[in-house]
């Protein structure tokens, strides 16, 4: 996990450069490319494993639940656009009608494999860890997206700039993630993932101080750490841990993915809401958002990792003690 994160410092780097070199377009191309070529590779490079079951995967049922889980994504990009209420209403309604056709699937008494077994999400440890996971992705993917926006728009900083700039983040949480490690033994899960959401969302909340000539090494820098201290103590692996602690140990594969899904989800999602929560407080240009409008984003994303993670997390508390 560790390594994932550090590799998302990178990435900012690596698109803060390209985007400074040969323009926004092209991250998304270079983006593209790599997948390919990753997927080529597991296919040649990849052992193909065991067959530990004859049963086929039911396709329909698999297919419905990832469309419901696009449409949810996509219907908050358009609830986030002026005048795409009516469209996001749509895919809403197509992503409810999908799920359900998800859920009866799960229902029927077939020798088909199903994609996720419906009786995981009865394990409350999953679902906390589920929803923890999403709130704490779209308040961190939204904020990190939105806070070289803020460098660039707002300071003049140039795309690598603000790239490298957003390193120190990568950095806190590798620093933190391995002091979780020793404090898992001692503290558990529960007081890593709580003190974790509240660095986290106090480090976004920090950036609602930040002013057009705030130095860098102010509160912009002291945010960067504070969150990626609250990430790492969080996330690694105290989320991890809480999502398996009552599963057996044979769905320990399917309940991971199925944390990591939220966290997918809510990283989708976190950019487009928080920039669509900014935009009407924009500067003259349509493609800058004014510093209020960074501020108004930060303390959204704060509000609801705090509204949504704190209170579920203290419920687990409450049941397992």
């Amino acid at each position: 996990m560790e390594r994932w994160r550090t590799g998302c410092g990178a990435g900012l780097v690596l698109g803060g450069v390209v985007t400074n070199a040969f323009g926004w377009r092209w991250v998304f191309a270079l983006q593209a490319l790599a997948a390919v070529i990753i997927a080529l590779a597991a296919v040649r490079c990849l052992p193909l494993g065991t067959q530990r079951h004859s049963r086929r995967l039911d396709l329909t049922g698999a297919g419905a639940l990832v469309t419901a889980i696009i449409l949810i994504v996509l219907s908050a990009d358009m609830a986030s656009r002026r005048g795409g209420g009516l469209t996001a209403s749509v895919l809403i309604a197509a992503a409810v009608a999908s799920g359900y056709l998800w859920w009866r699937r799960g229902r029927r008494h077939s020798g088909d494999a199903v994609l996720l077994d419906r009786s995981l999400l009865k394990v409350r440890g999953l679902r906390t860890a589920a929803v923890v996971a999403s709130a704490f992705y779209f308040c961190v993917t939204g904020s990190l997206f939105l806070l070289p926006l803020y460098l660039q728009q707002v300071r003049g900083m140039s795309p690598a700039s603000s790239g490298l700039a957003i390193l120190p983040v990568s950095l806190a949480v590798a620093a933190a993630a391995l002091l979780s490690g020793r404090l898992m033994k001692t503290r558990g899960p529960r007081p890593l993932l709580a003190s974790g959401l509240l660095l986290t969302a106090g480090g976004v909340l920090l950036w609602c101080t930040a002013g057009a000539h705030s130095p860098y090494l102010g509160v912009v820098l002291v945010g960067l750490i504070v969150t990626g201290i609250g990430q790492g103590l969080a996330f690694f692996p105290a989320i991890t841990a809480t999502g398996l602690r009552d599963v057996p140990d044979q769905t320990h594969g399917t309940a991971s993915a199925l944390t990591t899904t939220a966290l997918q989800i809510g990283s989708g999602i976190g950019p487009t809401v928080l920039a669509g929560i900014a935009q009407p407080l924009g500067s003259a240009g349509h493609a800058t958002l004014s510093l209020p409008g960074h501020h108004l984003a930060y303390a959204a994303a704060a509000g609801l990792l705090l509204l949504i993670g704190l209170p579920v997390t203290a419920r687990r508390n409450k049941i397992v003690h």
